[in-house]
């Protein structure tokens, strides 16, 4: 099978998934970069453009998505053209990431909602403890 015209058509096809994905995932992490570096007031730009996920593209100013999109492409060469084998950076980031999202980012919701009572506080600090104690141990398990 590995000869043959299905093979190669395979092959044109997977080319163009991760082509178009490519751009497809990149567009939408660039306009969630842009909103949270506004929102951390890093990026100076008007008050309309707080929200670019929910408009069009067009509302990040082009220097500004030009510059996203530089980086962001510099970055994804730099990690391809570093790591050879990228199980082990895949498994970083996704585990990385994974207790991110399962523990430390809930007990951050948890401190901002709830953080003016005394149990909101300490439900967010279990969680947060928790989610560093994961998060340490995991990383420590991969380089042990």
């Amino acid at each position: 099978f590995q000869g043959g015209w299905a093979f190669g058509l395979l092959n044109i096809l997977n080319g163009c998934q991760a082509i178009f994905g490519y751009a497809l995932n990149q567009y939408m992490a660039r306009a969630a970069m842009y909103s949270l570096l506004i929102r951390m007031g890093i990026v100076g730009a008007p008050r309309s453009n707080e929200e670019p996920m929910i408009g069009s593209s067009s509302e990040i100013p082009q220097q500004h998505r030009h510059c996203l999109t530089v980086c962001m492409y510099l970055i994804t060469l730099t990690v391809a053209c570093i790591c050879n084998d990228l199980g082990r950076f895949a498994t970083i980031i996704g585990a990385s990431v994974g207790t991110l999202v399962i523990f430390v980012f809930p007990a951050l919701l948890c401190w901002k909602l709830d953080g003016s009572s005394l149990f909101g506080r300490l439900q967010a600090t279990f969680y947060g403890l928790s989610g560093g104690f994961i998060l340490v141990s995991g990383l420590l398990s991969l380089f042990l």
